[in-house]
């Protein structure tokens, strides 16, 4: 498969995603240019930030049926990547991504070039994917400042993707967050968003963001039910039905893969 990736960031996406790939699909190759794309690669191009991702993704499309028209192997599958903070809520980030997509021209270069589109949200920013690895936050807490956000959100007992400081957007929130934990780690100059992929962009701390998502999976087998219980602040999703209320989420395994490993 031929994976074309738009991302919103100019910084830190480019480097993390890369990292995901290595993690999850070691043996794609990233391409540096569009013309090196073979059988299992993908080509990563941020769109410097918003409203730009949503304006390039017409020409991103046109590269593709560009370089279907010219290829006996075609890109797959494009991807746009982008935060959720600009939109009030997860429902409408959702419906501006499908109208880009469902657009007159969109919707006919697509069609023309035959590639299946997707889109991942993050909610509301990619700094709250990196709050999400607990292995990383301090034993010891000794900065005031740490001590302070941990009183108000405790990342360890609440989902980041919940955080919102006192006057702070949510996306300031996860990024001041993340730069608390940085310093009291001994990092000088804290959270940066490209520095900090040395650290962030490891296989070492994507284990760590995974491992709390599949400890609720640790025993299930296939077709049974996992139920999670989230206490969902007001106005998180501008929808009445579940802000500020206790929401279950319930996920049936499907399909599981990979070697059989047996406990001794």
């Amino acid at each position: 498969m031929k994976v074309y990736i738009l991302v919103e960031g100019k910084e830190t996406e480019p480097l993390f995603y890369p990292a995901l790939f290595n993690y999850f699909l070691p043996n794609y190759t990233q391409c540096r240019e569009l013309d090196q794309l073979s059988d299992d690669s993908y080509y990563i191009i941020s769109g410097l930030g918003m409203p730009r991702t949503f304006q390039r993704i017409e020409n991103c499309l046109k590269d593709i049926c560009d370089y279907n028209q010219n290829h006996a192997s075609p890109i797959d599958l494009f991807v746009v990547v982008f935060d959720s903070d600009r939109y009030p809520s997860m429902t409408s980030a959702k419906q501006a991504i499908t109208n880009r997509f469902r657009s007159s021209n969109n919707s006919s270069l697509i069609q023309q070039s035959g590639i299946h589109e997707f889109y991942i949200i993050q909610n509301p920013c990619i700094e709250t994917w990196f709050l999400a690895n607990k292995g990383f936050f301090p034993c010891n807490i000794t900065t005031s400042e740490l001590k302070k956000v941990i009183a108000e959100f405790d990342i360890l007992s609440n989902d980041p993707e919940l955080l919102c400081l006192s006057g702070m957007s949510k996306a300031d929130s996860a990024s001041y967050y993340l730069d608390c934990i940085f310093k009291e780690k001994g990092y000088i100059i804290g959270y940066n968003k490209k520095r900090s992929m040395k650290v962030i962009a490891t296989n070492e701390y994507i284990s760590e963001i995974v491992k709390g998502f599949e400890s609720a999976f640790v025993g299930a087998t296939t077709g049974k039910q996992i139920t999670f219980k989230i206490n969902i602040p007001k106005g998180t999703y501008g929808d009445d039905t579940i802000d500020g209320k206790e929401v279950t989420f319930k996920a049936t395994v499907k399909y599981i893969c990979g070697d059989r490993t047996d406990m001794e």
